[in-house]
């Protein structure tokens, strides 16, 4: 993977010396992290190129970052957009909380989130995509929009709501607001699915056992 940042920077305090570093016994695990802190950090225009021997590249273009309040004792504004393969996308999140940097779960770490990508071509990673539906057609000729939201929280519950748009030989529209108050479970709000404008599949209720066998 080739990264190349064509205009990265940083403000706040520290883009020029940093924040204070705490000493070891302050700070026993990852001091330079625990001791991290800036009104903001940026990357604009940025490049990164995924490229695979069996496949033409796939390119992140015009990729700015912006990193607002970073500290590790509030929530972490993100923003992020750019180019996919010429394709623009865009995320808005809040993480943390952090905290204690030693003790950081991902799967407990808050989080509220906004994806957004209206049309998203799949020919770049078709080689990606394996049992492609030939109902569908060409794959090259595909593409696939995309809004979703999602929450985590501290006791490990998480929130999901979005919908999908696939455009091929057949439209296909998906739908879904769904919880996880565990690992081991699924409450299903609503899921719909259409195909060409007709409706396939409404479903609602509940999954268990998501880790075993699970259970409708």
């Amino acid at each position: 993977m080739i990264v190349e940042p064509d205009n990265p920077s940083a403000s706040g305090p520290a883009s020029e010396a940093g924040a204070a570093h705490p000493s070891p016994a302050d700070s026993p695990a990852a001091p330079a992290l625990a001791a991290l802190q800036a009104e903001s950090l940026s990357l604009i225009g940025g490049q990164v190129t995924w490229v695979d021997a069996d496949a033409a590249p796939v390119i992140l273009s015009d990729l700015n970052v912006l990193l607002d309040d970073v500290q590790l004792q509030r929530p972490i504004s993100v923003r992020i957009s750019g180019q996919l393969s010429g394709d623009a996308f865009e995320l808005d999140a809040h993480v943390g909380p952090v905290g204690d940097i030693a003790a950081v779960n991902v799967l407990t770490l808050p989080l509220q989130g906004h994806m957004k990508a209206d049309h998203v071509q799949l020919q770049p990673f078709s080689h990606l995509i394996n049992d492609w539906p030939e109902q569908l057609g060409d794959i090259r000729d595909a593409t696939v929009g995309l809004s979703m939201q999602l929450e985590q929280h501290p006791n490990g519950v998480r929130l999901g709501e979005g919908e999908l748009h696939l455009k091929a030989a057949h439209d296909l529209g998906l739908n879904w607001k769904v919880q996880m108050p565990d690992a081991d479970q699924l409450n299903i709000n609503y899921l719909t699915l259409t195909v060409d404008g007709k409706s396939l599949l409404d479903a609602k209720g509940n999954v268990e056992k998501l880790s075993a066998n699970p259970v409708f």
